[in-house]
C-alpha cells in the first residue's frame, strides 16, 4: 500500500513538473521576437505601407534596412519574407513538414474556382495525391519519354521562324500552345490549342485581382461587386478545366486518343489542368531569350563556336548537353535578368517554429522573395544584372553555386517545388540550343536598347514579361539553316 502510494506520489509530482516546464516553455517562447520589421499600427499593422507583389524595389529596401528575412503584418496576419537561398532552404526544405502548409486563399479558391489547383491545395491527403501523379510522370527518369514531342515541337518551330522570322512572338505563343496541348491531352487536341490558350488567358486574367477575405459578404451587398465578377471568372476557370478534360474522355471513347498526361491519370483522379501558369512562363522566357542574344551578341558567338564543333551538319539533342557548356544559358537561367515573379506563392507554418532565435507563429504567411533570393544566389544584388561569360563553363568561381539556385527560385520552393521543373529545362535547353545552332539573333540596325533590364521587362503579380521589341532572325552564316531543319528525323504530327 505504501509503495503504492509512494509511486502515484512520483507520477503526481513529475506531471506537475512537466506542466511547469512545458508553461515555462510556452512563455520562453512567446517572449522571443518575431523577426525585425517595419514599425505598423496597433491593429491594421503594416496595413498602409504593404508593398504591393510587383514593388520589387520596396522589398528589397526592406531586405537592406531589415535583414534577409524580416516580417510584415496586417489585421493580426503575420507575414515572414524570406530573401536569400540559404533561410529559403533552411525553411522550405529543411523544415518542409512545418512550412509546407499553403493559405486559405479564400477569393481565388473559394469565389473564383481555383481549388482543383494542387499548388494551391493545402498539405493533406489530396494534395499529396496530386502531387505523386504529378511527379510519377514528370520524374527525371521519365523526361526521356517525352523528348520527341520535344524534338518535334522544336522543330516545327525553327521552321516557323523561317518562313516569317518577323512573327517569333506569335510563334513562340504557337510553341507554348502546342507542346503544351500535347502534352497534356495529346496529339489530337493540338489543333484545338489557340482556343485553349484563349480559355487560359481569361483565367488567368482573374487571378491578377487582389486577395481580400471577402467570401462570406453577401453578393448584393453594396460595394461587393467583385462577388458577381468572381461568379463569371468562377466559370470560366470551369471551362479551362472541364473542356479539354472532356474533348480527351470522349477521344479515349472513340479510342482515338493518343496517350498523354491525362489519359495516364485519368484512372486515378479522373481530372486534371492545364498548366496555365507554364503557358505563361514558357513565352516570357523564350521571349526574354531573344531579348538578351540580340544584346549580347558575344555569349551568342561563344555557345554558336562550341555547337559547331560538337553538332556539325546537325541539330542538337539531349546527347549533346554535357558537352555544351555555354548552351546552358537557357532561358529560365539568365545571369541578366530574373523572370521569375517578386514573391512566391505564400507558405503558411502548420506550427510554432523557432528560426535564428526569432519566433515564427502557427499559421503565419511565408513568402519567398524569388528575384532577390535569386539575386543574392547570382552576387548581383546591389549591382546591374549582367552575363558573366564563364558563368556555365565552370570557369567562374560562381559557376557552381548557381546551378541549384533556379531549383530554389524560379521554380519554387521545398515540398512546393514545380513537379514540372525537368520537363521545362529539358525543353528549354534544345530550344537554345537549336535556335543559336541555326539562327543569328540581332538588334535591329540603327536602334540603341539599354543593357539595363529595369526598363526592358513589365512585371505583374504573376509572370515577368519583356516589352514588345523587334530584333532580326537571320540564318546562321556558317550553316545552312533549311538543310538542318528538313535533315531532322522527326516531323511534327499534324
Amino acid at each position: 500500500m505504501m509503495l503504492s502510494t509512494n509511486l502515484l506520489s512520483a507520477i503526481l509530482n513529475f506531471s506537475i513538473c512537466l506542466v511547469i516546464y512545458g508553461m515555462l516553455c510556452k512563455n520562453r517562447r512567446h517572449r522571443l521576437p518575431y523577426p525585425p520589421g517595419p514599425r505598423g499600427l496597433l491593429v491594421a499593422g503594416n496595413m498602409f505601407n504593404m508593398p504591393k507583389p510587383d514593388e520589387a524595389a520596396k522589398y528589397l529596401a526592406y531586405a537592406k534596412e531589415f535583414g534577409n528575412i524580416y516580417h510584415l503584418s496586417s489585421f493580426g496576419t503575420y507575414i515572414i519574407v524570406v530573401s536569400c537561398p540559404k533561410i529559403a532552404n533552411d525553411l522550405f526544405s529543411k523544415r518542409s513538414r512545418i512550412y509546407s502548409g499553403r493559405a486559405p486563399l479564400h477569393m481565388i479558391k473559394d469565389l473564383m474556382g481555383w481549388d482543383f489547383n494542387f499548388a494551391m491545395m493545402d498539405s493533406g491527403i489530396l494534395w499529396k495525391d496530386h502531387r505523386k501523379m504529378f511527379e510519377n510522370y514528370l520524374k527525371p527518369s521519365k523526361i526521356p519519354c517525352h523528348h520527341t514531342l520535344l524534338r518535334e515541337e522544336i522543330v516545327d518551330f525553327l521552321q516557323n521562324l523561317m518562313n516569317t522570322p518577323h512573327d517569333f512572338a506569335r510563334h513562340i505563343d504557337h510553341l507554348a500552345e502546342s507542346s503544351n496541348t500535347r502534352f497534356f491531352y495529346g496529339s489530337p487536341m493540338r489543333r484545338d490549342a489557340a482556343h485553349l490558350r484563349g480559355i487560359a488567358e481569361k483565367a488567368l486574367s482573374s487571378l491578377k485581382v487582389a486577395l481580400v477575405p471577402v467570401k462570406y459578404i453577401p453578393s448584393w451587398f453594396p460595394g461587393a461587386a467583385f462577388k458577381r465578377k468572381a461568379e463569371k471568372w468562377r466559370r470560366i476557370t470551369h471551362n479551362m478545366v472541364e473542356y479539354p478534360f472532356r474533348q480527351v474522355c470522349e477521344a479515349m471513347d472513340n479510342a482515338v486518343a493518343s496517350p498523354c498526361f491525362v489519359t495516364n491519370a485519368i484512372h486515378d483522379l479522373r481530372q486534371s489542368e492545364p498548366d496555365a501558369d507554364n503557358l505563361d512562363m514558357t513565352k516570357s522566357v523564350v521571349l526574354a531569350f531573344f531579348l538578351s542574344m540580340s544584346l549580347h551578341s558575344d555569349i551568342q558567338q561563344i555557345a554558336q563556336e562550341e555547337l559547331d564543333k560538337v553538332c556539325s551538319g546537325r541539330l542538337p539533342d539531349f546527347a549533346d548537353r554535357p558537352v555544351l557548356p555555354s548552351s546552358r544559358i537557357s532561358p529560365s537561367k539568365l545571369d541578366w535578368v530574373t523572370l521569375a515573379p517578386i514573391l512566391a506563392i505564400p507558405h503558411t507554418t502548420l506550427k510554432d517554429d523557432i528560426y535564428d532565435g526569432y519566433l515564427i507563429p502557427a499559421g503565419a504567411l511565408v513568402i519567398g522573395n524569388t528575384q532577390h533570393v535569386d539575386k543574392c544566389a547570382r552576387g548581383t544584388m546591389c549591382g546591374t544584372e549582367h552575363f558573366l561569360q564563364g558563368r556555365y563553363s565552370g570557369t567562374n568561381k560562381t559557376s557552381r553555386h548557381r546551378k541549384g539556385s533556379i531549383l530554389i527560385a524560379a521554380f519554387g520552393y521545398g515540398k512546393r517545388k514545380c513537379p514540372g521543373r525537368f520537363l521545362a529545362d529539358a525543353q528549354l535547353f534544345l530550344l537554345v540550343a537549336s535556335v543559336l545552332k541555326t539562327y543569328t539573333i540581332k538588334p535591329l540596325p540603327g536602334k540603341r536598347v539599354s543593357q539595363n533590364p529595369e526598363g526592358l521587362f513589365t512585371t505583374d503579380c504573376i509572370t515577368r514579361y519583356p516589352l514588345p521589341f523587334d530584333c532580326l532572325i537571320i540564318p546562321w552564316a556558317e550553316q545552312s539553316a533549311e538543310v538542318l531543319i528538313k535533315g531532322a528525323s522527326y516531323a511534327t504530327p499534324q
